[in-house]
């Protein structure tokens, strides 16, 4: 049996945004985690997409994310749900099984890592943003407008 892939990146994908919506962050194991920051801005305090790389997966394939600030502190970040692979079968696809979700997800994020860790270019689309690496050690993050907008309409 071929392991669907797709299905498990769109169950993925449909679980990160599903998270964010609730206003609370996902820790995709292995890879890293995608929430929401509360940012200090001179007095005012505003709240914003985060993502960033597990240590884990930065050491494996010895990758980081470029920064405009230093990293968040763990207070201001939101709380987080650990990666349940029952529930992205359950929850998130159609025809996935636990066992489905697990192996690709691990496929997954071993192909990503390799791309980075040779330096090739690469441009993932997600619901909530692209991550893009241009070369070995330089990635960002780019939040969709509708996480912007996201953002915005929050209290």
């Amino acid at each position: 049996e071929e392991l669907p892939l797709r299905e498990v990146w769109e169950s993925l994908d449909r679980y990160i945004f599903a998270c964010m919506e609730q206003n609370h962050g996902l820790v995709v194991p292995n890879f890293g985690r995608f929430g929401w920051q509360v940012a200090h801005r001179f007095r005012n305090n505003c709240v914003g997409p985060y993502f960033d790389f597990l240590d884990s997966f930065r050491r494996r394939y010895r990758v980081s994310i470029s920064r405009r600030q230093a990293p968040a502190l763990e207070v201001d970040l939101c709380r987080w749900e650990d990666f349940n692979f029952s529930k992205a079968a359950l929850c998130f696809s159609r025809k996935l099984t636990k066992d489905h979700v697990s192996v690709g997800l691990g496929v997954l994020v071993y192909q990503i890592g390799q791309a980075i860790a040779q330096g090739r270019p690469l441009s993932l689309d997600f619901r909530v943003g692209k991550l893009v690496v241009k070369e070995r050690n330089v990635c960002r993050f780019l939040f969709s407008s509708e996480m912007m907008e996201m953002m915005e309409a929050s209290p």
